[in-house]
């Protein structure tokens, strides 16, 4: 009982190893919608849930490969929806780690019904070069004679982005568009000192009341058109635009808060044509003010007016009137 005896313990520890190239992502598009089973689930998805180890839910209905080696190191999971069985909820785990692809152009774009996204804080977004579209809400036009309807259906409310590395992309193109229903986003740790392309970006967002892009270096930007447009009834060109079957619904975006990375000396100012330089950069911003108070002046009788192109896009002083609120 009153012996002391001495251990020495060896353990003996084995991490199973994941294949990096294998745990990523299969590239998508909007012809390819391989990680959705586009003819069969894509258009009823409600959530998407990612995990970074595979851990397949107890009650999946399917499943299938999406790594981009074809290998099982990432896979997808359907479940019916808890609260409606006419849903489903779609799970995307990878072994050990979860990789975006290089090329996550429109990854998870399109998706009429999906309203939440969770656990994008374990994507791993390092090797991201292209973001183009990638949460883009899904939309339509259609034409009755000459009267145009734009319908527009993203019904994603929340993005925490605050974990993506983004030091590797170079375009941006409407990486938000048309998520109509979004009101809170955060992007804190944006790098976009490479990013030469975000026109479109947060097109038809509308519900959005503060926008923090203080972490944005626009330094590289050469094309942001219709960044912020919302898309509003034009007097010279008729058509009608339904959120989420809204007709009358109103830009609520307020304020853009950005830093002195703030930069947009390589952009074209407006012209003409509708897909080029800053064109309706701010189209539609109703309510945006500046840091100093000076308040949209746009005119949507006019295409190219310089109240809705990079004029205004600048910190709002006594001397130089904008639109923008410096953080």
């Amino acid at each position: 009982e009153d012996q002391t005896f001495n251990f020495v313990v060896t353990i003996n520890s084995v991490q199973s190893s994941y294949n990096k190239e294998g745990s990523v992502m299969n590239p998508t598009s909007s012809s390819d919608r391989t990680a959705f089973r586009s003819d069969t689930y894509r258009e009823n998805i409600k959530t998407v849930t990612l995990d970074d180890h595979i851990n397949p839910p107890a009650n999946y209905i399917e499943s299938w490969d999406i790594s981009s080696g074809n290998d099982g190191n990432v896979m997808a999971y359907i479940v019916t929806n808890s609260e409606d069985n006419t849903m489903y909820d779609l799970y995307i785990q990878g072994n050990g780690h979860l990789y975006a692809p290089e090329n996550s152009f429109y990854l998870f774009g399109g998706l009429n019904e999906v309203e939440t996204i969770n656990n994008l804080s374990i994507l791993d977004t390092s090797n991201v070069v292209n973001m183009g579209v990638m949460f883009e809400g899904d939309g339509e036009t259609t034409y009755s004679g000459s009267a145009r309807r734009d319908y527009f259906y993203g019904k994603v409310k929340s993005l925490d982005l605050s974990n993506f590395d983004t030091s590797k992309v170079t375009n941006m193109y409407g990486m938000f568009a048309e998520q109509c229903e979004l009101t809170d986003i955060n992007l804190s740790s944006f790098d976009t000192s490479k990013v030469t392309n975000m026109a479109e970006m947060f097109k038809n967002t509308g519900n959005i009341e503060v926008l923090d892009l203080s972490s944005f270096d626009t330094s590289s930007l050469t094309v942001n058109y219709s960044m912020f447009a919302f898309s509003v009834n034009d007097p010279l060109n008729p058509y009608y635009s339904y959120h989420n079957g809204d007709l009358n619904r109103e830009n609520k975006l307020r304020t853009i808060y950005v830093s002195n990375l703030w930069n947009l000396s390589l952009v074209p100012p407006g012209s003409s044509t509708y897909n080029a330089g800053s064109t309706r950069m701010f189209y539609g911003c109703n309510n945006l003010v500046g840091g100093n108070g000076t308040t949209y002046a746009g005119d949507v009788t006019t295409f190219n007016s310089i109240y809705t192109d990079k004029t205004y896009a600048v910190v709002d002083t006594p001397s130089t009137p904008g639109y923008l609120t410096l953080k």
